[in-house]
């Protein structure tokens, strides 16, 4: 998305501090884990994920370069136990390829995983059009305000 106005990937930074709390409010999950983000060491716990789908030729090696390409993914327990994933795109204006993105991203998560997951899009504000095509796809829309200084974590 347009992530790159806000000092290369700042927004996609700072959404993911907040995302986890967000994602377990609006999703009902418990024990939310960043398995990809964009820290330098990111996606090992994602590549542990969809390491078996690829050997088992569930997914592709095109298929997983596009799992990887998310800017985050989320794992999380849901009330019953049940193992739910949250494939999220960060820009500060939400288009229509986001949203795409994060549908196609989640599809294919969800092939790897054989698992619930929700595509989620962040940002700022979001165009009319892609806020219908989230709509009609179930696509989560979450809105981030960066201005508003970090709330701090008491954990």
């Amino acid at each position: 998305g347009n992530i790159a106005r806000l000092n290369g990937s700042g927004y996609e930074t700072r959404a993911s501090r907040r995302i986890r709390r967000r994602t377990a409010q609006l999703l009902g999950l418990y024990r939310i884990a960043i398995l990809k983000d964009s820290s330098p060491h990111s996606g090992i716990l994602l590549d542990d994920t969809t390491a078996n789908a690829r050997e088992q030729d569930i997914i592709t090696d095109q298929e997983l370069d596009e799992i990887e390409r998310a800017d985050l993914v989320l794992q999380g327990q849901s009330s019953t136990g049940e193992t739910m994933f949250a494939v999220v795109e960060a820009s500060i204006t939400v288009a229509g390829h986001d949203v795409t993105r994060a549908t196609q991203c989640a599809s294919l998560l969800d092939k790897a995983t054989n698992c619930t997951v929700k595509p989620v899009v962040i940002g700022n504000s979001v165009t009319p059009e892609a806020q219908q095509q989230a709509d009609q796809e179930r696509v989560i829309y979450i809105q981030f305000d960066m201005s508003l200084p970090e709330p701090t974590d008491p954990a």
